[in-house]
C-alpha cells in the first residue's frame, strides 16, 4: 500500500509515477521545526542529525534490506500507534548508553559482517553521549534525550526531556522504578502548528495533556480521545487525554549545563 501526501488534493485523473529510490533515501534529514524559545526545540535544532544513526540505517539498507525495514517498521519510532512503546524502548536503551540493546543483535550483526564496525562504534558513541548527559542532570530536573523519528520515508528527530517526579539523589534502582515518570515532546506540525505531549505515567496508568497554540478541530478532538483510549487499554493501561490551547501552561523545561555544551559544540 502506497501513501502519496501532498498540501492539495491532486485533480481526478493525474498520472502518479513511482520507482524504487535508492537506499540511502532512506536518511534523508527532515527539515528542522522552525525556531523557537521553547529550549526542547530549540534542542532539536541543535542536536538533531544524529549522524551516525542515520547513516547506520542508510548502510543497513544496502547490506541486509530485510533488517533495515524491521527495524523502521519495529523499533524506531514513528507516528502510529506503535510510538509510545517505540519511545519507551529507545530511551530504555539511550539511559543505559546501550546502543546494540536497541538496534538488535541481528541488525548489529549485519553491520558487523559488512565491515562497519567503525559505524557501530560511533553510534554507540552517540548513545553514551546521551546516558552522561542524562545522568548529569540532577535529581528531580529534566532529563534531555534527541530520539530519531521516522516520517513519510525521512529520517528526523525529537526533543524528548523525562522526569522522575519527586526524585531524591541517591536513590536506588527499586526507588525509581516505582516512582511517577513524566515526559516532554514538543513538536511543530506543518498544518496544525506547535504542539507539546506532556504524558505522566505511574505503574499501569498513562495520563496525557496535548497542548496546541489554537484549539484543535472538535471532531480532530474526538478522534484523538479514542485513539488514545484504545491503545492504553490495548496494553492493559488506565489513563485519559487532556486537550488544553493558548499560551499559558506550557512548559519550558531548563536546559542542562551539560546539554548547553553540547549544543556549543555542534
Amino acid at each position: 500500500m502506497l501513501a502519496l501526501t501532498t498540501r492539495a488534493p491532486l485533480p481526478l485523473g493525474t498520472v502518479v509515477v513511482a520507482e524504487l529510490a535508492d537506499p540511502a533515501t532512506l536518511a534523508r534529514p527532515l527539515p528542522g521545526p522552525a525556531v523557537d524559545a521553547n529550549p526542547a526545540v530549540a534542542t532539536v535544532n541543535a542536536l538533531r542529525n544524529l549522524p551516525a544513526l542515520h547513516q547506520m540505517v542508510a548502510t543497513l539498507a544496502g547490506i541486509d534490506r530485510a533488517a533495515a525495514q524491521s527495524l523502521l517498521d519495529t523499533i524506531m519510532p514513528r507516528a502510529n500507534r506503535k510510538l509510545g512503546a517505540a519511545l519507551a524502548f529507545f530511551l530504555s536503551a539511550a539511559r543505559g548508553g546501550d546502543a546494540r540493546a536497541w538496534l538488535g543483535d541481528d541488525a548489529w550483526t549485519s553491520l558487523e559482517r559488512g565491515g562497519r564496525s567503525d559505524l557501530l562504534s560511533r553510534l554507540q558513541g552517540e548513545f553514551q553521549t546521551m546516558a552522561q548527559e542524562a545522568e548529569a542532570a540532577p535529581a528531580g530536573e529534566w532529563r534531555p534525550f534527541t530520539v530519531p523519528f521516522f516520517d513519510s520515508g525521512m529520517m528526523g528527530a525529537l526533543a524528548v526531556h523525562v522526569r522522575a517526579v519527586g526524585e531524591e539523589e541517591g536513590e536506588s534502582p527499586e526507588r525509581r522504578r516505582e516512582r511517577a515518570n513524566r515526559f516532554l515532546i514538543d513538536i511543530d506540525m506543518s498544518r496544525l502548528g506547535p504542539l507539546q505531549l506532556d504524558g505522566l505515567v505511574r505503574g499501569q496508568r498513562f495520563d496525557l495533556i496535548l497542548r496546541s497554540r489554537t484549539p484543535l478541530p472538535e471532531p480532530l478532538r474526538t478522534e484523538l480521545s479514542a485513539v488514545f483510549t484504545n491503545s492504553v487499554s490495548a496494553v492493559g493501561f488506565a489513563g485519559g487525554l487532556v486537550f488544553q490551547a493558548g499560551e499559558r501552561g506550557w512548559v519550558k523545561p531548563t536546559p542542562t549545563a551539560a546539554m548547553a555544551s553540547a549544543k556549543g559544540k555542534v
